[in-house]
């Protein structure tokens, strides 16, 4: 069941890298690559990171859950602190990445155009 997590974050990057070589592509046929750097780079900065951030803390959520699970399964009991530093752990990073793909979103709506002379 922990797993399910990972798969969907890969089909998201997946999506995400098709949809954007697919556009990428095309663009920089159309307008030339400088256009398609300028578009991509400025949000992409802060994207990156999002996602590097986003895929530690599930990474790390996995470690947490799966851990937790195996010592139910072995008849021990949880380890209490080692949970919740893991579930703080998985809070604090999703949280980071969050306002990173918010503060992304705004640069790539307010700023890109603007780069891009729309």
């Amino acid at each position: 069941m922990p797993f399910i997590g990972a798969f969907s974050l890969g089909f998201e990057l997946v999506l995400n890298a098709v949809v954007i070589g697919a556009v990428a592509s095309f663009t920089s046929i159309t307008k030339g690559a400088l256009f398609t750097v300028t578009g991509l780079a400025p949000h992409g900065v802060l994207e990156l990171p999002a996602f590097i951030l986003e895929f530690t803390g599930l990474a790390r959520w996995h470690v947490t859950l799966t851990r937790a699970i195996y010592s139910k399964i072995g008849g021990r009991n949880v380890d209490r602190p080692l949970l919740w530093e893991g579930v703080k752990d998985t809070a604090v990073l999703s949280l980071l990445s969050l306002v990173l793909f918010v503060l992304a979103a705004a640069v790539e709506t307010f700023v890109t155009p603007r780069l891009l002379g729309m």
